[in-house]
């Protein structure tokens, strides 16, 4: 019987000791995976700030040379950059992969992949985007801007950045536009007739006295392109050449939305009469503009009402834009020209900046003009 007993507890120890060393060897397995775990994961931890290093290296390269002169608006889409390292912990290698589209026509927006690889081989691969600043797009956030002067604006209160006589500052730039590539990329293309004629608008100084009524004009979305500089075959037509003059009766010219703007391009010279709003338009012209909110038949004058509003102006000799006869004005947008701004009749008043899309006028803004200022991380992650 002490026999049978012996051998029972025999077997039992070793059950007892096989299942604990099966327990003791997962035990040591899991925690040598653990350790592993733990290292190859500290690795690539360590790999991704080698790759952070990286891209960070290769913003202040950008940097450099930008400050440098090796990287210029004139060369900015065609750059190549490829940046390797080696620090104590490992090594990181860095490569614009490529140029991610951009929302407008002054900025550029470099793609960066960036490998970072720890002592041991482990690997961490971060992607980043690097932008590179224009400083024309510093212009665009001007309440107003001129190559000249603001004249008469005593009773004006102006809000926001403002620049005068920029044509004499060699770090500031009035954008210059390229109107034949508005015309070729316009939404709408008209005549000076063809363009009255479909919003049903008058001159003023003929057919104001006979009509005189008012016209409330909506324009479409995107670019509407008038060509004053072109023959209409139309003998009846009074306008001066290279002019587009229309009277809108105490009317206004408007655009859908902030978000899509109206922009109204003209090659010559632009002149609204008599019109009392303007609200969510872009308006380049190519000469001169004026805007009046006088009526001709009584000779009253009333205010000017501007809501998310652009106006630019190539203007010609010192005139740019003129706001004439306007005994009020309140206006949110910008107002830009080459030239001068005058406010006749001294008016009273508030201009202030309203953030303007300058993605609307990607097609005509020319790319190559401004002067690169700095390139700053906007994005990264794995």
């Amino acid at each position: 019987m002490f026999k049978q007993e012996r051998g029972s507890t025999i077997v039992l120890a070793l059950v007892v000791t096989t299942v604990l060393s099966i327990m003791v060897a997962g035990s040591m397995s899991r925690t040598n995976n653990e350790v592993k775990m733990t290292t190859h994961n500290e690795n690539r931890v360590k790999a991704g700030y080698l790759a952070e290093a990286g891209i960070k290296k290769v913003t202040k390269s950008l940097n450099t040379a930008i400050s440098d002169g090796n990287l210029t608006v004139e060369n900015v889409d065609s750059f190549q950059l490829t940046e390797n390292g080696r620090l104590q912990s490992g090594s990181y290698n860095v490569v614009i992969s490529q140029k991610v589209s951009h929302t407008n026509n002054l900025d550029r927006t470099y793609k960066l992949k960036a490998t970072g690889t720890s002592k041991d081989g482990t690997e961490n691969v971060l992607t980043a985007k690097v932008k590179v600043n224009n400083n024309l797009d510093d212009i665009f956030k001007k309440t107003v801007a001129t190559g000249g002067q603001i004249r008469d604006k005593q009773r004006i209160d102006i809000k926001g950045k403002v620049v005068e006589n920029a044509n004499n500052d060699s770090d500031i730039t009035i954008p210059t536009f390229d109107f034949t590539g508005f015309q070729n990329k316009a939404d709408n293309n008209y005549t000076t007739t063809s363009f009255k004629t479909t919003y049903g608008l008058y001159d003023g100084e003929e057919d104001g006295e006979e009509d005189g009524s008012k016209v409330d004009v909506s324009l479409p979305g995107g670019i509407t392109y008038v060509d004053v500089q072109s023959d209409d075959g139309d003998d009846d037509d009074d306008d001066d050449e290279g002019e587009l003059e229309i009277d809108l009766g105490g009317g206004s010219i408007s655009g859908p939305s902030p978000d899509n703007p109206a922009v109204l391009v003209v090659n010559g010279e632009l002149e609204f009469e008599d019109i009392n709003q303007l609200k969510n338009v872009y308006v380049i012209v190519k000469g001169e503009f004026e805007v009046e909110t006088d009526d001709e038949d009584d000779n009253s004058s009333t205010g000017l009402t501007a809501k998310n509003t652009f106006i630019y102006a190539k203007g010609d000799d010192d005139d740019g834009i003129e706001f004439e006869e306007i005994e009020s004005i309140d206006y949110s947008g910008a107002i830009m020209t080459s030239r001068d701004v005058e406010f006749d009749e001294d008016p009273s008043g508030t201009i202030k900046h309203n953030k303007i899309r300058i993605d609307a006028l990607y097609d005509g803004l020319d790319e190559q003009q401004g002067k690169l200022t700095d390139a700053t991380i906007v994005f990264w992650g794995e």
